[in-house]
């Protein structure tokens, strides 16, 4: 299969839609947010996304499209293994693990002995 050269980028791009739509709400939107997702989740989240942010050579899923089959699987080996040791040193609970998965949003090789 080969991709077309002749491609044109798309107009208005998603981003650009989705920011401009955004613009137009007639609601605050971390009030919306706070309606939607209960207090102790927002906390969770906070706390690690923060623990996450802290570590960007670790938890970092910019190139994660251009990686190949092994180095998804071996990045997310990685990621794995490091939220064990955040666990273990007392950073992490168990139950915020599998929110951490869910952040990163990476199918990795722990993800079923963790549901």
């Amino acid at each position: 299969m080969q991709i077309p050269k002749d491609l044109q980028p798309m107009v208005p791009s998603t981003a650009g839609a989705l920011s401009s739509e955004r613009s137009k709400t007639q609601f605050d939107i971390p009030s919306m947010h706070t309606f939607i997702v209960d207090s102790e989740m927002r906390r969770m989240t906070s706390k690690i996304e923060k623990v996450l942010d802290a570590e960007p050579e670790t938890f970092n899923m910019r190139n994660i499209y251009f990686m190949s089959r092994q180095e998804k699987m071996d990045h997310a080996m990685k990621i794995g293994l490091r939220l064990i040791q955040l666990m273990h040193q007392g950073v992490l609970t168990a139950e915020e693990i599998p929110i951490a998965d869910m952040i990163l949003d990476l199918n990795g090789p722990f993800g079923l002995h963790r549901a």
